[in-house]
């Protein structure tokens, strides 16, 4: 039973008429003919009763042009609806980066979706640099395809899958003229110091640092602080309010005036981001082809 078969059978059903049913379908008379004649053998039923002047169909035709018609309705929706949902997301790709990353990792990223633009004809790239929590936003709402932020977001929500691509320590960013080689900043600093993080409405990923970090270093040791924005804590280290958490990855205006403190026990893991519902393919091409070119980022 081929496709050509049913829609002879349902064109000839309604039409009543193989002149009528022939025209329509662009082929010879006995072309539907013979289309509805191995119908017929392969369903093992008749479908129409022939005479000299009419056709019309047998009760057991009847039943079956009803269920067919729904059938073939339905799959021709599904098709246009797929092919709709194809258009929307062929040749697109729409990600978020995380704010705050070094020049140097946002180019060598940035050259290699060039690079997968240009080998996979990809014409439609956006790219948005937002907060944390927008970035993961607009990923739910399916206005984004990707974003790159830290794997613990992933766990977080499970809708999501991730793929990890880059691996560095959690540091202490602290103001460094307020320590010295003969006092450098040490654990023991972490008394006098207050952390700067910031608020669980800008970044989630932040509060799992710090759970992570209190753990560690035991909850009476630091006392917190949360703030609204990147620079707003980057405002109270540089006057010498306190420390903040802090990776090799994060870009500083001014990285001289800044020390870092790696905590080694906690690791810090960059990925991708995607809802595993995702319908848009050009996604999994992509993050393979981070996999392949992965060494580049660290040229």
């Amino acid at each position: 039973m081929t496709d050509i078969q049913i829609n002879s059978f349902l064109t000839l059903a309604e039409e009543l008429n193989f002149t009528k049913a022939s025209r329509r379908l662009l082929i010879s008379q006995s072309t539907l003919s013979t289309h509805i004649s191995s119908l017929e053998k392969n369903l093992g039923v008749t479908l129409f009763i022939r005479t000299n002047k009419n056709v019309s169909l047998s009760p057991e035709g009847l039943l079956i042009y009803k269920s067919f018609r729904r059938g073939y309705d339905l799959m021709k929706q599904g098709i246009k609806a797929a092919k709709t949902l194809h258009a929307g997301h062929a040749n697109k790709l729409r990600i978020g980066f995380i704010h705050g990353l070094q020049n140097d990792l946002m180019n060598s990223i940035m050259k290699l979706i060039h690079d997968f633009c240009t080998l996979y004809s990809i014409t439609d790239l956006q790219v948005l640099s937002l907060s944390d929590n927008e970035n993961v936003n607009l990923l739910k709402k399916n206005q984004l395809d990707l974003v790159f932020t830290f794997t613990n977001t992933a766990c977080i929500f499970p809708d999501f899958s991730e793929r990890v691509l880059l691996k560095n320590h959690l540091c202490l960013l602290y103001l460094a003229d307020k320590y010295s080689e003969t006092s450098p900043f040490s654990m023991d600093s972490l008394k006098k110091e207050e952390l700067f993080i910031l608020k669980k409405e800008v970044s989630h990923t932040e509060e799992t640092f710090l759970r992570k970090f209190l753990e560690l270093v035991g909850e009476d040791t630091v006392k917190v602080n949360r703030v609204n924005s990147m620079e707003a804590k980057l405002f109270y280290i540089s006057a010498g309010y306190g420390i903040g958490f802090s990776d090799n990855m994060t870009w500083l205006p001014d990285p001289g005036k800044y020390g870092r403190f790696p905590i080694r026990d906690i690791l810090i893991q960059y990925s991708f981001l995607y809802r595993k519902t995702s319908n848009n393919t050009v996604i999994n091409k992509f993050l393979d082809f981070l996999d392949q070119n992965r060494l580049a980022l660290s040229e």
